[in-house]
């Protein structure tokens, strides 16, 4: 159950929602998000109330499971992202190619999900989560299927990330 909960994020910070398992940090998540409506109070992101019938603000969210398309090679994952951003081809394509290799994975772009590894394919999922560049990034648990040596690297990578990119 989650009751008194009040924080504010800045513009380029990172905050980290620390808690036992069970203690509803996927649940804020997804009100954050916008996807479940609270029981009470608002949620503001850039000054605007999240609510699931309102549409969202620029975000993106990874989610404890990767969710990848299995139909879908790993550079279409990530391009599924972007695809309703009206971005030229070209520009889609450049995205795409950047976050394969931001996350180490440019050699395995048309590999599809169940060719990849658990980590493998979290990485494809955080690709797809940072293509569209959104103002706010909500990662659920985005290293805990990674080996500690490549979580730390993706959290290196991702902590070097430009604000607006991350």
């Amino acid at each position: 159950m989650l009751s008194n909960i009040r924080f504010v994020v800045g513009s380029g910070q990172s905050v980290a929602i620390v808690g036992a398992s069970g203690s509803c940090r996927s649940t804020l998540l997804n009100i954050i998000a916008g996807l479940i409506p609270s029981d009470a109070g608002q949620v503001l992101v850039s000054g605007r109330e999240q609510r699931p019938d309102r549409p969202h603000a620029p975000m993106s969210y990874m989610f404890q499971n990767d969710r990848l398309l299995p139909w879908r090679s790993a550079a279409a994952n990530v391009r599924f992202g972007i695809e309703t951003l009206g971005l030229p081809r070209t520009e889609q394509d450049s995205r795409v190619r950047a976050m394969l290799d931001l996350m180490g994975l440019a050699e395995f772009a048309d590999a599809f999900p169940h060719e990849l590894s658990g980590g493998m394919r979290s990485r494809v999922a955080l690709a797809r989560s940072l293509a569209p560049e959104p103002q706010t990034l909500l990662v659920d648990r985005p290293f805990s299927k990674l080996d500690p040596s490549i979580g730390s690297q993706m959290q290196a990578r991702l902590s070097a990330l430009p604000p607006n990119a991350r």
